[in-house]
């Protein structure tokens, strides 16, 4: 039932995005977001762009994993 050794394996990675605009246009072309007010557009634009780091990108962390269990 138990195992006596379980490894986690982190993959870490990121997107750097420079046009807010274009991540907003990503995010309203999924099937999911069909339902939210398009007039939400600007508002999220200004959010992400009020996230951008100094160098000018919004960082987006991407944290992939796998837990190896063993015997």
């Amino acid at each position: 039932k138990y195992f006596p050794v379980v490894q986690n394996e982190v993959y870490e990675n990121h997107l750097e995005v420079s046009e807010p605009s274009d991540l907003v246009d990503y995010i309203f072309s999924m099937a999911y977001m069909s339902h939210v007010d398009p007039s939400h557009r600007s508002r999220m634009h200004d959010y992400f762009v009020s996230k951008k780091g100094a160098d000018g990108f919004l960082t987006i962390p991407q944290v992939y994993g796998i837990f190896i269990a063993m015997k």
